[in-house]
């Protein structure tokens, strides 16, 4: 992941309940410095499919992260998620959403790091 890149090298992940997928925790890094957190869920309940409305959902727009078919979905006020669609069923959520009271950087910045984010993390798991 590009931790340096994002200024969170050396922060701690987190655990916590995710708001958009009930039942299902999120790992969250906070960057104060930079102003905003960086999630992954990994939901096992629920398909990309059903998520974004078999890809109807206003907004989103399709692409491919690591040879996955994924959606970029820009949050409702702020901040950007990529669904990677990673089995029947099952997806990962990649978000990236500024916080604080600054100025949030242009919705195509937000977008630009999370899929960012989404690529870092499906090394990660391709690694694995």
């Amino acid at each position: 992941m590009p931790a340096a890149e994002f200024g969170w090298a050396g922060r701690t992940p987190s655990e916590g309940d995710s708001l958009a997928f009930p039942g299902t925790k999120d790992c969250l890094v906070n960057s104060p410095a930079s102003h905003f957190v960086f999630s992954v869920t990994a939901v096992v309940t629920q398909g990309v499919a059903e998520y974004t409305s078999n890809g109807q959902m206003p907004g989103i727009t399709p692409t491919t992260i690591a040879g996955f078919p994924a959606f970029v979905v820009p949050g409702g006020v702020d901040g950007c998620a990529v669904t990677i669609d990673v089995a029947d069923g099952q997806l990962l959520d990649v978000g990236w959403a500024p916080t604080g009271t600054q100025a949030s950087p242009p919705r195509e910045t937000q977008c630009a790091n999370a899929t960012k984010g989404a690529v870092g993390a499906m090394k990660v798991l391709g690694a694995s």
